[in-house]
């Protein structure tokens, strides 16, 4: 028996929201702040959880992301960085959903 289209979809909706969103963010950043309020309403909406991680905790962070914080991701794809677009990391979010 092949699974049908809305059990698939909905198995699928629930394996994005068991996920959780990772925030990489640092101290005394200004938009680290302004993007965390955008990260938590996404969070809500979708129902995922967000592990927020300082880059100045881990030395390999700290040189992968030394200017590019607030970074994003979801399942190891980077959803947006910088000044976070609520509009654009949505779409990001529901082409996962669908896909």
């Amino acid at each position: 028996h092949s699974e049908g289209r809305a059990a698939r979809s909905a198995r699928e909706r629930c394996e994005i929201v068991a996920a959780s969103l990772i925030y990489f963010s640092k101290d005394d950043c200004p938009l680290c702040d302004k993007g965390l309020a955008v990260v938590q309403r996404l969070a809500a909406r979708y129902g995922l959880r967000i592990k927020k991680i300082d880059i100045e905790s881990d030395p390999a962070l700290l040189a992968r992301y030394r200017e590019r914080v607030p970074v994003l991701e979801l399942d190891e794809t980077e959803l947006g960085w910088g000044l976070l677009s609520e509009r654009a990391i949505e779409r990001k979010l529901e082409s996962i959903v669908k896909n």
